[in-house]
């Protein structure tokens, strides 16, 4: 058995709700990590959950040649249960993994001498796009190379560029307890980039590996895309927190337009997955006539005044245009048939 004085990484899985058979093919792709040390703390988010204590779960811990810990809280949410598994780690490093995606160890190999070091604080590498059986890689940078600093906190306000996902990232321990910064528990939505965000305005020293690490698997009909009367008020929160951690950091100034860009590309969100869902009660024009009023919020408002194109995709651009013109009929009709799209 490792000593947990030995543990190169700690490996944080929240479990909530989630198949017992989808668990076990994510702890057993933690068997596949070769040449660093591990330890896997379980956090059951709720009371209820029974599927951490299942005799199939229990079975692979006894059996693992590195320790699996149980450990069960009260329901607060995702965030709540990252920060419980932080401060019960052990290893030098902290690698996030939600219950239903899997690992790919061989990439750690390639990175474990770097590791040892003490030269870098937080480790980005590449991940894997799952639906259904098509897989789709997605590269940061395409280089192993430590990156501009001023580069990742931009590209972190740009979902598109994935730097601002907790997973598929190597957080140094001893670096992230003294930044202070942990998940904003008050968060149920744009909580990833939120993180990522305030330990980029911590300056730590970032490093690309340009590896495969993480398969996160997408499900075009999970309960992310179901409708919620609260989805709109949820990113809205998230936005604003986004602007506090600028604005207490000093660096609201040089990342104004990227933040704009970001508060947009959620309001394009709010479109498809709130104002114009399928399942919205509203109807017709009552439905316009609220995302319209969400639209007139200072922070969309604002940020309407900043568009930067450049940032958006041909489709997107367009939704945008148009919301800046009142079409908002079009952006009904483009919303729908995104919802389509989902369907096939």
């Amino acid at each position: 058995m490792v000593q947990v004085s030995d543990i190169d990484i700690s490996i944080v899985i929240p479990v909530y709700h989630v198949p017992e058979e989808l668990l076990l093919r994510c702890l057993q792709s933690i068997k596949s990590i070769r040449g660093l040390s591990r330890e896997v703390l379980l956090v059951a988010d709720g009371e209820d959950q029974t599927v951490c204590s299942g005799p199939a779960v229990r079975k692979f811990a006894e059996e693992a040649d590195f320790p699996v810990f149980f450990h069960v809280k009260k329901h607060e949410g995702v965030s709540a249960a990252r920060n419980y598994g932080i401060s019960h780690s052990c290893g030098t490093w902290i690698f996030f993994m939600d219950a239903d995606d899997y690992i790919c160890g061989d990439a750690f190999e390639k990175i474990a001498p770097g590791l040892k070091g003490e030269e870098m604080d937080l480790v980005i590498m590449d991940y894997s796009m799952m639906t259904g059986n098509e897989c789709s890689r997605h590269y940061y940078k395409k280089e192993m190379d430590f990156i501009n600093l001023d580069s990742f906190q931009r590209d972190i306000l740009k979902p598109q560029s994935g730097a601002g996902f907790v997973w598929s990232k190597l957080y140094r321990r001893e670096w992230l307890s003294r930044s202070g910064v942990c998940f904003d528990t008050e968060l149920s939505a744009a909580e990833d980039a939120e993180f990522v965000l305030k330990l980029a305005l911590k300056k730590p020293k970032v490093f690309n590996v340009p590896y495969n690490s993480y398969y996160y698997c997408y499900n075009p009909q999970s309960a992310v895309h179901s409708f919620r009367q609260d989805y709109a008020d949820r990113y809205i929160n998230g936005m604003q927190k986004i602007r506090d951690d600028l604005k207490r950091e000093n660096a609201m100034t040089q990342l104004q337009d990227e933040y704009d860009s970001c508060v947009l590309y959620h309001l394009l969100l709010i479109a498809v997955n709130f104002s114009f869902h399928p399942e919205n009660p509203s109807k017709g024009k009552k439905r316009i006539h609220n995302f319209q009023k969400i639209t007139r919020q200072k922070i969309f408002k604002e940020a309407l005044k900043n568009i930067h194109l450049e940032n958006f995709s041909m489709t997107r651009k367009v939704t945008l245009v148009c919301i800046r013109l009142h079409l908002y009929r079009v952006v009904e009709m483009i919303a729908k048939i995104r919802h389509r799209q989902r369907e096939t």
